[in-house]
């Protein structure tokens, strides 16, 4: 038993990177059974995943990057590859670490969909994250979070 997780990112000039979305499918449950469908070591697996509707423009000089994982810890939980469902006692067992294959051949090709709407007087507006946000939040000035910082700073480092 396996994960296999794509993300779609967008890549920023500077580096930066940004989740636009994401999905996760464990290998047991790829055929939307009720009971799992265990996999069979050596064979080889169509998977096949949607990351939902959405709408982006990639702006000038930003790139998309296309991950494909087998974690994506804490967002989905870990698996530990066991074949061991959630409801048995004897979960989560003793971890086995998967090897996976992603296939990249005419038997077995691989292929990313995704639909491009080309429009050649579509300008980009200009925005500027933290001016939209003083607009939305005008009681969060510069002097408010450095005054407050302390309190933001535990709140975030808190451990629960």
């Amino acid at each position: 038993d396996t994960d296999f997780t794509v993300k779609i990112s967008d890549v920023y000039p500077t580096g930066e990177v940004r989740i636009l979305q994401d999905n996760a499918v464990r290998m047991r449950w790829r055929e939307n059974t009720l009971t799992p469908v265990y996999m069979t070591k050596g064979e080889v697996y169509k998977v096949e995943m949607n990351l939902w509707n959405t709408s982006y423009v990639v702006a000038p000089g930003h790139a998309l990057r296309v991950s494909v994982s087998s974690s994506n810890f804490p967002r989905f939980s870990v698996n530990p590859n066991n074949g061991i469902v959630i409801a048995d006692t004897a979960y989560p067992g003793a971890n086995i670490t998967a090897i996976n294959t992603l296939q990249q051949s005419a038997q077995y090709p691989s292929k990313v969909t995704l639909p491009v709407i080309a429009h050649k007087s579509l300008q980009m507006p200009e925005v500027h994250v933290l001016k939209e946000a003083e607009l939305a939040y005008p009681h969060l000035t510069e002097e408010y979070v450095r005054k407050h910082v302390a309190t933001i700073d535990g709140i975030a480092k808190r451990k629960y």
